[in-house]
């Protein structure tokens, strides 16, 4: 199964770090309570996504699992933002390369 991870962040809080706050970025990590998980609501229009990817994973559990690995997860926190995950489909079109 393949999903799109839309990372996403708050434009004010970010706008809001010094430059000495955006350098120690590189020193975060994720928290001891791990990645959270919720059905929704999903990111509104007003959050700015600052990166996508997709993966290929064997469910939507696998695939939060490899997401939580991404560096937007590891400072979602910091910037008031996180990682969607969505499951999707491809389209194949024979005859285009």
């Amino acid at each position: 199964m393949k999903f799109l991870c839309l990372c996403y962040y708050d434009q004010a809080r970010f706008d809001a770090l010094s430059d000495d706050d955006l350098e120690a970025v590189g020193t975060l990590r994720a928290g001891s309570d791990g990645a959270s998980v919720t059905d929704g609501p999903y990111v509104r229009t007003k959050e700015p996504v600052g990166a996508f990817f997709m993966i290929e994973a064997a469910d939507l559990d696998e695939a939060v699992e490899v997401a939580s690995k991404h560096p937007g997860a590891q400072v979602g926190g910091y910037f008031g933002g996180g990682i969607e995950v969505r499951p999707i489909d491809m389209l194949d079109q024979p005859g285009l390369s």
